[in-house]
């Protein structure tokens, strides 16, 4: 495998050196998830990183790791999430739960929720003429 990430992995090499900087993290992975031209669309960008002086043996794990990760994404989570945005589009539901395993949408909703709740609003009925 050598000491270069393959050309899909590129970005391993540009986050690698703030790594190197906590012993304890050796490798992570980003996910950003960028909207689309459309409420029901967005792209993904998964960063995989890994310590600067990481054995050949972690950087061939971290490039396994990041392949099976694409591989759920692409054949698990889209699919789920294709599903979602289908049956929600139907009408057929007035809301939908996040199971256990998705603690950050959980975390997310829970912000957002807190956030709305602390943003005074106006009375509508109290304008000013």
């Amino acid at each position: 495998m050598g000491g270069t990430p393959t050309a899909r992995h590129d970005s391993m090499n540009g986050c690698a050196r703030r790594l190197s900087t906590c012993p304890r993290i050796t490798r992570a992975m980003v996910s950003q998830l960028i909207p689309g031209p459309t409420h029901d669309r967005s792209r993904t960008i998964q960063t995989h990183v890994i310590a600067k002086d990481a054995s050949e043996k972690e950087r061939a794990a971290t490039l396994e790791r990041a392949d099976f990760l694409e591989w759920v994404v692409n054949e698990e989570d889209y699919k789920t999430g294709l599903g979602i945005q289908s049956a929600l589009a139907s009408g057929a539901n007035t809301e939908f739960v996040f199971g256990r395993n998705e603690p950050g949408n959980q975390m997310f909703h829970r912000w957002v929720d807190e956030l709305i709740a602390s943003t005074p609003v106006a009375d509508p009925k109290k304008r000013e003429t």
